[in-house]
């Protein structure tokens, strides 16, 4: 598992930031702080992403 940014996670995803920052705010999406205090989350690893439709 890998964590992703919220940014990286949407790239991947195909869903816009916003989108997932409401998810995680309204209970929908996990997510946790890095040391910096940025929201996480868990998942694979980009090269295990690709060729998958999100």
């Amino acid at each position: 598992m890998h964590a992703h940014r919220i940014g990286e996670a949407a790239v991947l995803t195909g869903v816009g930031v916003d989108a997932l920052g409401r998810r995680v705010d309204g209970g929908r999406l996990h997510a946790e702080r890095d040391e910096p205090g940025r929201r996480i989350i868990l998942g694979p690893d980009r090269e295990e992403s690709e060729g998958v439709d999100p």
